[in-house]
């Protein structure tokens, strides 16, 4: 129950893609100890957007389209679909929780005020409030759904997006594949943002024929502003990989970030243990 909430947790913040995985997760991908490219979410997004545009993930995209569609005619992504318990996420745990953001991302700009480093840019832009409190509870909506099995949904228009995140979910996890069994796989960061763009341009093309309104408006908000969040995501999954010790801080301004990240890591740990007891 735990990691369900991490990550919904980490999709109702707009955490999209590579984020690192929890210990026990489904699945458990470990981060790579690699030594990160420092550039910015916003440089990197836009540049990926492009190419996503101009078609030059086409033959990645169609080699896990078939990949998908094999497991499809196999029958072999019960499995998969038996992870969804149907677990939906306490919406006073969410409030506790984005206080606990809201109070993080604070430090976080105290702590790179006035230094205008790529860095500190890199720290602004992680701890940046990108959604409105409407798309807040759209991103909530959209990361109940992951929690569903197939079939599961209140109506057709549900089913079709659990469909869609399950199909999703796999593809990640097929993408991923390589790293757990320890090989290299340079581009995977790059081609989870692709699929994540794939995903919401099915969604937002399943949504036009939806009976349902509320959740076609959900759907809508959803891919909103979607590359600003993954953007966010890109510089988030970097501070991560410092915070878990994977890569060096170079200096105290970056000893008092990883100072900061790791503080909010333990309360988000006592909060999730306290939510837990609730149950």
């Amino acid at each position: 129950m735990k990691t369900i909430i991490l990550s919904l947790f980490a999709i109702l913040l707009g955490s999209t893609g590579v984020a690192p995985a929890e210990e026990g997760t489904k699945p458990a991908v470990a981060i790579e100890q690699a030594t990160v490219e420092q550039k910015l979410g916003q440089g990197a997004l836009a540049q990926l957007r492009n190419d996503y545009e101009e078609g030059r993930y086409d033959p990645f995209l169609r080699e896990i389209d078939t990949s998908y569609e094999k497991v499809q005619e196999e029958n072999k992504l019960t499995g998969l679909a038996n992870f969804r318990q149907g677990k939906m996420t306490d919406q006073k745990w969410a409030d506790a929780a984005n206080l606990l953001l809201i109070e993080r991302n604070k430090q976080l700009v105290e702590v790179v005020a006035g230094n205008e480093s790529l860095f500190a840019q890199q720290v602004r832009s992680a701890s940046a409030d990108l959604t409105t409190p409407e798309q807040a509870q759209a991103l909530l909506r959209m990361a109940n759904l992951r929690q569903m099995a197939p079939g599961t949904g209140k109506n057709s228009d549900e089913n079709a997006l659990i469909d869609l995140d399950l199909e999703y979910e796999f593809k990640s996890i097929h993408l991923d594949m390589p790293v757990i069994d320890g090989q290299p796989a340079p581009d995977r960061r790059e081609k989870h943002y692709i699929l994540k763009m794939e995903m919401a341009d099915k969604m937002l093309s399943s949504a036009q024929s939806f009976q349902d309104a509320a959740l076609k408006k959900d759907v809508e908000l959803y891919a909103q502003n979607i590359d600003g969040r993954m953007a966010q995501n890109w510089d988030q999954y970097d501070l991560t990989l410092m915070a878990k010790g994977k890569t060096k801080p170079a200096d105290k301004v970056q000893e008092k970030v990883v100072s900061v990240l790791q503080n909010h890591q333990e309360k988000m740990g006592d909060l999730t243990k306290q939510y837990l007891t609730k149950e």
